[in-house]
């Protein structure tokens, strides 16, 4: 049986970190009609987030494009299915995550949110593969070598 990468097993932490920080007071009391509701006015909303809504809401999806596109490094996928996993798997996430709040009465679900959560992922994603297929092997051997001979330098820096 094979154990999952690192890239992998953060991938899944970062993964429930936004599950947690995007559904948080975890209040799900809303009836079908309340959420039905909130879909229509999601849907008919014309007015775009506030700048630091969206910000945060591709700085969220960063991450999950960055550990996509590391992930598909070490799975050996090329630049176009890697990009197009994260940006596909992004939405997805982001779709259960809005659907979810359709019924907490505290969170507002939105477009936009889908679109600038997409393009976090997508963004992570054309920054992350080729970190992880070219600058990683490169640096990877230096913080091995650090790792052993002064492992507290290394969990500094990480912290």
């Amino acid at each position: 049986m094979r154990r999952p990468g690192p890239a992998l097993v953060l991938l899944g932490v970062w993964g429930l970190f936004i599950v947690y920080g995007t559904l948080i007071p975890f209040e799900f009391s809303a009836t079908g009609a309340d959420a039905a509701e909130k879909l229509r006015g999601a849907l008919n909303r014309t007015e775009p987030p506030g700048r630091l809504d969206a910000v945060a809401n591709v700085l969220l999806f960063i991450p999950w494009g960055l550990l996509w596109g590391g992930w598909a490094v070490a799975r050996g996928l090329g630049f176009v299915r890697a990009i197009l996993g994260a940006t596909v798997s992004g939405l997805v996430l982001s779709l259960t995550v809005e659907a979810a709040q359709l019924f907490a009465p505290t969170r507002v679900s939105s477009h936009y949110d889908l679109i600038t959560n997409t393009a976090g992922a997508l963004l992570g994603a054309l920054a992350g593969w080729p970190l992880a297929r070219y600058a990683w092997p490169a640096i990877a051997p230096r913080i091995r070598s650090e790792l052993r001979t002064r492992p507290l330098t290394v969990a500094a820096m990480v912290a």
